[in-house]
């Protein structure tokens, strides 16, 4: 049950990885993403491993489960980086969107032409 468990859970990491894209700073509109629900996922996906992980070391402390206490703890830290990852991507998106709070982002002036020298 276990090395399913964790084979399943393994197969599904990196929601935000997979969801969440880097702001695009180029004129134009905003695009990015804000949402929190892959962040939400992989945290939850997580934690309940980190913690299922912890439940059974803390009921076999004999070391008999230390395998499955070592997996469930390796898949929960791609999810964490995952949701790490998401959380700095939508801090960047709303960043963006409250420096251009209209939605655009405009053109650089062009720069001024300099005069051949005589």
């Amino acid at each position: 049950m276990i090395r399913g468990l964790a084979l399943g859970l393994a197969l599904t990491t990196g929601c935000s990885f997979a969801t969440i894209d880097r702001p695009i700073r180029k004129p134009g509109v905003v695009r990015c993403d804000t949402t929190s629900l892959p962040i939400i996922i992989d945290l939850g996906l997580g934690g309940a491993s980190a913690l299922y992980g912890a439940a059974i070391f803390a009921t076999h402390p004999d070391g008999r489960d230390n395998e499955a206490v070592f997996a469930l703890g390796l898949i929960a830290v791609p999810f964490v980086l995952s949701a790490v990852y998401g959380l700095r991507r939508t801090a960047e998106c709303r960043d963006l969107q409250a420096a251009y709070p209209s939605g655009w982002i405009p053109a650089p002036a062009p720069q001024p032409q300099q005069q051949p020298a005589r």
